[in-house]
């Protein structure tokens, strides 16, 4: 099972339940090695959910590139 399938906190909330994590932290790291920082502390269990929804958005256009690719070789 993947840490993003186990819940908010992954794997390191697993391992250090002692640990309480309020917030959460993006770093968004430019092309020109600029970093933005934002903090999150409201609203976690929907951002979760929209990351997953993300996800599987990803990862349905990784199949369509595999099948699209797959029919193109078989044409040839």
């Amino acid at each position: 099972m993947e840490a993003w399938e186990r819940g908010s906190g992954g794997a390191r909330k697993e391992e250090h339940q002692e640990e309480n994590y309020e917030g959460r932290v993006i770093v968004r790291v430019g092309k020109d090695g600029s970093l933005e920082v934002k903090e999150l502390w409201k609203d976690q269990d929907k951002d979760y959910g929209a990351f997953l929804g993300i996800l599987a958005v990803h990862k349905r256009m990784a199949e369509l590139k595999d099948e699209a690719y797959e029919e193109k070789r078989n044409q040839k």
